[in-house]
C-alpha cells in the first residue's frame, strides 16, 4: 500500500510539472496512473481480505478436525457414532462384566486407564506398591469402581473409607496398620479431613510411619509406628480444596470425564442384569441421553423406569417406556428424570435476579469459599462477597435474556473498591458485549459467561 501511495505522489507531481512544461504525453500518462492506482488499490485490499478469510476458514477448519479427533478418542470401543441406531450396534456387540476385574473390562474413562496401566505394569514389575493416586471429578462418575478395579489389577486388597468419618489421627493410623504391603486405602470424600488430618495423612503418605507423643513437656513419651507399603487412592469432587503438602504427596492427579452415550448404554444394560430387568439395547440407550453422563444418575434413572416396566410393560423395557416414564415423572424428554433436582443453565435461564443470587451463594459454597450476601438495596453493585484464605472476592450476578454490557463491570468496579475487596467477578447466564469484555481486561475483573457458569455447574454437581 505504502508503494501504490508513493507512485500516486510521484504522478501528481508530474502532472504538476507536465503543465508547467506543457509537455503533453507525461500529463496524460500522469493522469492514467493517478486514475489506475486507487483501482490497482482496492483490488489489492480485497485480495487481502479474502486471504485473511481463507486463513480464518482454514483455522476453523483445524479447530473441527481437533474436536472430531477429541470426540474419536472419547469413544471407547469404536469411532464416533453419530446416531442412536449406530450406538445400537456397539452396546449389542460389545460383552464385558459388571464387577470388572481388570483396566480392560472397566467401561470409560479410556484416558486415564492407558495411564494406569503403565503406572500398575511397572510396580508389577518392581514388585512394589502402586504410587498414591488422586481421583477428582463430579460425584457420580463411578471413583469407587475404577479404585476397586485398580485393586484388582494390582492383585492386592482394598479398604474403602469416607474422610468425612474419620476424626482422629490414631484412626487413620490404626487402618493403615491394619493393612498389607501394597494394599490400597481408598479415601472418598477426601476433602472432608480437617486440616490436621490431612497434614497428618501427608506425613504417613511420604514417610510410612508415624510418630505417637504422650503427654507434655519433659514427661512426654514418643511412639514411632511404622506403617506397611500402603497406597492411598483419594476421591474428591472438590480438588480446589485439597492443597499442599497434601496435594503433593500424590504422584498422580487425575481427573475424570463425563461418559458417552454408547459407555452409558453398556452400563445400563449390564446393571439391569444384577437387577433381574430386561432391557432392550435402545432403552438402555434412551437412559444413556437422559443421564448427564454419569451411571449414578444412569443406575437410578433405570430403577425409576424399571418400576413403571413391571406395571405397564410386563416388565420389559424398551425406548417407548423409557420416553413414557420420563413424561410422567418428569413431564419433559429432552432431559433426564435425575434433573428435576438438579441445578442446569437451562432453570436457571428461568430464575429472577434472588433465585439466581441463591444459586450462586450454594455453587460458590461448595467450591470451598464462606459466602455473605450483601443488602439488598445499596449493595454497591456487588451481590455476594467471598472470602478464602484472607481474600476477599467481589461478585455481581446478572441473570439476563441478553448479552450484559460496561455498565455491570463499571458497576463491580466501583463495589470492589467499596468493600476492599482484592478480586471481583461478574457471573451471568447469558454472554457480554465485546466492550465489556475489553473493560473487564482493563481493570482485572473476571468475567463468567453462560459457558463458564454451565461448566462450573457440571464441575460442582
Amino acid at each position: 500500500m505504502g508503494f501504490l501511495i508513493a507512485i500516486l505522489v510521484i504522478a501528481v507531481i508530474v502532472v504538476v510539472v507536465g503543465f508547467i512544461s506543457t509537455y503533453w504525453p507525461v500529463i496524460v500518462a500522469s493522469i492514467a496512473v493517478i486514475i489506475i492506482t486507487p483501482i490497482i488499490y482496492n483490488k489489492l485490499k480485497m485480495m487481502n481480505k479474502l486471504k485473511e478469510q481463507r486463513k480464518r476458514i482454514q483455522l476453523e477448519k483445524e479447530k473441527l478436525d481437533k474436536q472430531k479427533e477429541f470426540l474419536h478418542k472419547s469413544a471407547n470401543y469404536t469411532a464416533p457414532h453419530n446416531t442412536r441406531e449406530e450406538q445400537l450396534k456397539v452396546v449389542k456387540n460389545v460383552v464385558v462384566e459388571w464387577h470388572p476385574r481388570n483396566l480392560d473390562e472397566y467401561i470409560g474413562q479410556k484416558q486415564i486407564k492407558e495411564n494406569l496401566k503403565f503406572f500398575i505394569e511397572a510396580a508389577k514389575k518392581r514388585n512394589e506398591s502402586l504410587g498414591h493416586l488422586l481421583l477428582h471429578g463430579s460425584p457420580g462418575l463411578g471413583k469407587t469402581m475404577l479404585a476397586k478395579t485398580i485393586a484388582s489389577d494390582m492383585g492386592v486388597n482394598i479398604r474403602v473409607i469416607s474422610g468425612s468419618n474419620i476424626k482422629k489421627e490414631n484412626e487413620i493410623v490404626s487402618i493403615l496398620a491394619a493393612i498389607n504391603d501394597g494394599d490400597i486405602l481408598f479415601i472418598n470424600e477426601l476433602h472432608s479431613l480437617s486440616p490436621k488430618l490431612k497434614n497428618a495423612l501427608s506425613h504417613m503418605m511420604v514417610n510410612y510411619s508415624w510418630d505417637f507423643t504422650f503427654g507434655s513437656g519433659i514427661p512426654a513419651r514418643t511412639t514411632h509406628v511404622k506403617l506397611p507399603r500402603f497406597t492411598i487412592i483419594g476421591a474428591t469432587a472438590r480438588i480446589e480444596q485439597i492443597k499442599p503438602p497434601l496435594r503433593d504427596g500424590f504422584g498422580m492427579v487425575m481427573r475424570m470425564e463425563m461418559y458417552t452415550p454408547v459407555e452409558l448404554g453398556l452400563i445400563v444394560s449390564l446393571y439391569a442384569k444384577t437387577l433381574n430387568t430386561s432391557i432392550d439395547n435402545a432403552g438402555a440407550i434412551e437412559i444413556a441421553y437422559c443421564s448427564q453422563g454419569m451411571p449414578q444418575i444412569a443406575k437410578r434413572t433405570l430403577k425409576q423406569v424399571r418400576d413403571l416396566a413391571e406395571v405397564y410393560a410386563d416388565g420389559v423395557i424398551t425406548r417407548d417406556v423409557v420416553v413414557e416414564a420420563i413424561k410422567r415423572l418428569r413431564g419433559d424428554t429432552s432431559v433426564g428424570l435425575e434433573t428435576s433436582g438438579r441445578i442446569t443453565i437451562e432453570k436457571i435461564d428461568r430464575c429472577t435476579g434472588v433465585e439466581f443470587e441463591e444459586i450462586l451463594n450454594e455453587l460458590f459454597s461448595r467450591l470451598g469459599y464462606h459466602v455473605e450476601t450483601t443488602k439488598s438495596s445499596g449493595d454497591q453493585g456487588v451481590d455476594l462477597l467471598l472470602k478464602q484464605d484472607g481474600e476477599i472476592t467481589a461478585v455481581q450476578a446478572k441473570c439476563y435474556s441478553s448479552s450484559v454490557g460496561n455498565s455491570a463491570v463499571q458497576e463491580i468496579i466501583a463495589g470492589k473498591t467499596y468493600y476492599n475487596a482484592h478480586k471481583a467477578i461478574v457471573v451471568t447466564n447469558n454472554y457480554f458485549t465485546s466492550s465489556a469484555k475489553d473493560l473487564a481486561v482493563s481493570a482485572n475483573v473476571l468475567l463468567w459467561d453462560r459457558d463458564k457458569l454451565n461448566e462450573m455447574i457440571y464441575q460442582v454437581y
